[in-house]
């Protein structure tokens, strides 16, 4: 039966074309012998096209766009021959273009009338108003969107020849967001919210004395490791009964030593000082108690901890 369909448009097509052709060039011969009603040659060829356009959109499933070129070649400026087939074609298409009717209510049955219909991302006039609107055969993506409702998504695949098919939708409320939480104020379930846990405070030193006294204490070794060699390198000089003709190289290099081990010494025992300054000055944070429903204490404040 396809098949047969199938030639059968196909040759319907072919002999449509011979006629356009002919209806063509005996317009364009008329012009010089009856040139009052000769066609325009523009609509004669606006004609053909949307004769030849709405053939392929209607085989190919596109019934409302098939249907848009159809109306223009079935118009009274066409040639007679193709203006009878599109307005043929135009016909029978009619009431293959399936349509929808939205009926959409509220959670109380109530029937909604605001809110937004899309179909495949495109907006519907109108859709909420209880008219129908037609699709093309095949699947279609439903968007219905309502202020304070969830959106709701649906899948509807639109038969051909199908009329007036009800699409039910049924807005709900959209759950709240998010619910601030005041000084004396509830959550949002009415409970009050759950206590503050006790805040520890630190039992031992920050943690910078301990770097500042393993660091003071590096510098204090190195530097007492460079002032001992310093001086073994001094008593070989001594030993060897240069003085005062020593190399001056090797004089130099046992005052570097001597003058980088003053340094590492000085530094460290800084260093360990500052950390036992602030060993002794470390206060440990007192715990907060939490009074009932979450309040504060009176007279207590805020502490916050970096």
């Amino acid at each position: 039966m396809a098949e047969s369909t199938s030639s059968r448009s196909v040759s319907e097509r072919g002999a449509l074309r011979v006629g356009t052709f002919a209806c063509a060039v005996a317009a364009g011969l008329s012009v010089f012998v009856v040139p009052a009603a000769a066609f325009a040659a523009d609509e004669v060829a606006a004609c053909i096209k949307n004769s030849d356009t709405g053939q392929e959109l209607r085989d190919q499933g596109k019934l409302i766009e098939a249907r848009e070129s159809l109306a223009v070649c079935a118009r009274d400026v066409c040639p007679a021959q193709i203006r009878t087939a599109c307005a043929e074609w135009l016909t029978g298409l009619g009431p293959r273009i399936p349509t929808m009717v939205v009926a959409a209510k509220d959670e109380a049955g109530h029937d909604v009338t605001d809110g937004t219909v899309m179909v495949d991302g495109k907006k519907v006039d109108g859709a909420l108003a209880g008219k129908a609107f037609p699709l093309n055969p095949g699947p279609h993506a439903f968007r219905f969107e309502r202020d304070g409702a969830t959106p709701v998504d649906l899948q509807v695949v639109a038969r051909e020849g199908e009329q007036r098919r009800m699409v039910p939708v049924t807005f709900k409320a959209a759950a709240p967001t998010g619910t601030g939480v005041g000084v004396g104020v509830g959550t949002g379930n009415n409970r009050p919210p759950p206590p503050d846990k006790p805040r520890s405070g630190g039992s031992g030193p920050p943690l910078v004395s301990w770097v500042l006294g393993g660091a003071g204490l590096v510098a204090v070794g190195v530097g007492a490791v460079v002032g001992i060699t310093a001086l073994g390198d001094r008593s070989d000089l001594k030993d060897r009964n240069c003085a005062p003709y020593c190399p001056q190289g090797d004089v130099d290099a046992i005052r570097t030593k001597f003058i980088i081990s003053d340094i590492s010494v000085g530094v460290g025992i800084v260093a360990v000082g500052a950390a036992v300054v602030l060993w002794l000055t470390h206060k440990t944070e007192a715990p907060v108690s939490a009074a009932p429903n979450g309040a504060r204490p009176c007279g207590s404040t805020w502490s916050v901890r970096f």
